[in-house]
C-alpha cells in the first residue's frame, strides 16, 4: 500500500482549524491488481455535490452521497503504479477526525460544458436541523443564502443562532426569525454553506487575546473600540420579522447587495 500526502497532515494547528478542522483518508485502489494508495488531508469544509437529477435531496444525503464509494473509469480512470498504466478502480473517502464544528458546502453552481458558462442549480435542498457523520451528531446553528438565478448576480445574506434565537443578517439590517423560515426557503433562494455543531462539544468560554498573533490582536482591539463606539451612538435594533420580509427594500444607507467584477474578480458589495 502506497501512502502519499504526508506533508498534508501536522502537529501544529491554526484556531480555525482547532474550531472547524477534521481530518480524511481517501483511498484509491485499482480494479487490476487491487493495490490500494491512500492520502490523508486536513480539511475545514466539505463541499456536497448532487447527484444527477435529483431534486428534495436531505443534507444528510448528500453527506452519505459525498462518503459513497466514487468509480474511477473513463475520463477518470485511475493511474496504477504496479500496473504501470491507467486502470478502472475505485475511491472512497473516509472521516477519520470529526471537526467540532462543520462546514458544508452545497455545490450550487457547475460547469456546463456545452455553453462553457457556470450555471446555477435550482435543486430544492431539505435543509437537516441535524445531520450525523461517523458516530457524531452535529446541530445546525447557522447559514449562508444565496438569493439569484445566475451565478453572475444575486444577493448573500445570513441566518445565525444566538443560544436559542434565530437571526437573519441581510446587509445592515438583522431581524428575528426561526430555522423554519431558513429551512422553508425555495429557489432562487438557496442555502449555500451550512454550519453545524457537535452536540458532545460544549460551547467554548472566549478565547483570550494572548493566542492570537500581535497583528490581529492589534486588529481585534481597532475592530472593537470602533463597534463599542458605533454602539454608544446608534445601538443595534433588532427588528420583529415581517409578514412579507423578502419584498422589503433594503434599508437606508445599505448597499444593494449585489456582485461588482474588477479584474475577473466577484466581490459582494
Amino acid at each position: 500500500m502506497n501512502t502519499e500526502g504526508a506533508a498534508a497532515v501536522t502537529d501544529t494547528q491554526t484556531i480555525v482549524q482547532q474550531s472547524f478542522g477534521g481530518r480524511t483518508i481517501t483511498v484509491s485502489r485499482c480494479g487490476e491488481c487491487a493495490t490500494k494508495s491512500e492520502r490523508a488531508d486536513n480539511f475545514r469544509e466539505l463541499q456536497l455535490s448532487f447527484p444527477n437529477n435529483s431534486d428534495n435531496q436531505s443534507v444528510q444525503t448528500l453527506l452519505e452521497y459525498y462518503l459513497q464509494p466514487e468509480k474511477l473509469s473513463g475520463d477518470n480512470q485511475y493511474h496504477c503504479d504496479i500496473c504501470g498504466m491507467l486502470t478502472d478502480g475505485e475511491r472512497i473517502t473516509k472521516i477519520v477526525e470529526a471537526p467540532p464544528r462543520l462546514i458544508l458546502t452545497l455545490k450550487h453552481f457547475r460547469y456546463d460544458p456545452a455553453s462553457q458558462q457556470r450555471t446555477k442549480l435550482l435543486q430544492r435542498v431539505k435543509l437537516d436541523k441535524h445531520v450525523r457523520l461517523e458516530k457524531y451528531q452535529y446541530e445546525l446553528y447557522a447559514a449562508v443564502v444565496h438569493c439569484g438565478s445566475s451565478v453572475d448576480s444575486g444577493h448573500y445574506y445570513t441566518f445565525a443562532k444566538d443560544k436559542t434565537d434565530w437571526y437573519k443578517f441581510n446587509d445592515c439590517s438583522v431581524m428575528k426569525t426561526t430555522s423554519d423560515d431558513l429551512c422553508k426557503l425555495r429557489p432562487p433562494e438557496t442555502p449555500y454553506i451550512l454550519f453545524y455543531g457537535r452536540q458532545d462539544i460544549s460551547e467554548p468560554e472566549n478565547l483570550p487575546c494572548t493566542v492570537f498573533s500581535n497583528r490581529l490582536q492589534l486588529a481585534l482591539t481597532k475592530d472593537q473600540s470602533e463597534y463599542d463606539s458605533e454602539k454608544r451612538q446608534q445601538p443595534l435594533k433588532i427588528h420583529n420579522i415581517r409578514q412579507n420580509r423578502n419584498d422589503e427594500p433594503p434599508p437606508p444607507g445599505c448597499g444593494g447587495g449585489g456582485f461588482s467584477s474588477t479584474a475577473g474578480n466577484m466581490f459582494v458589495c
